[in-house]
């Protein structure tokens, strides 16, 4: 599975690229710059990758690459992986009707 996010916005600079997925690092006057760190821990517990690329004026696109799991595979969560039940949220579900 990709997941592919982009922007048409100013782009990272080149100089900032490189350090957008460590943490605390932000180039926004507001903001805690965990963002893309969390979510590259995340994508690569799962045995995922996430990458960037970016250009001035042009923007930016951030790629989730995850890759389908080999059963018995050596990973932290191999063997521990359960079905877990479906719910609906109040309202939605089948549609029913009577004919």
């Amino acid at each position: 599975m990709v997941i592919v996010v982009r922007d048409r916005g100013v782009g990272i600079p080149l100089e900032d690229l490189s350090k957008i997925f460590e943490p605390y690092f932000t180039g926004k006057r507001t903001g805690t710059g965990l963002g893309l760190a969390i979510t590259k821990n995340i994508v690569e517990s799962l045995g995922g990758t996430v990458t960037a690329e970016s250009r001035p004026s042009e923007g930016t696109e951030i790629r989730i690459e995850l890759f389908p799991r080999t059963p018995g595979a050596d990973s932290p969560s191999a063997g521990r992986a359960k079905r877990v039940p479906e719910r609906e949220a109040p309202g939605v579900g089948p549609q029913r009707t009577n004919r």
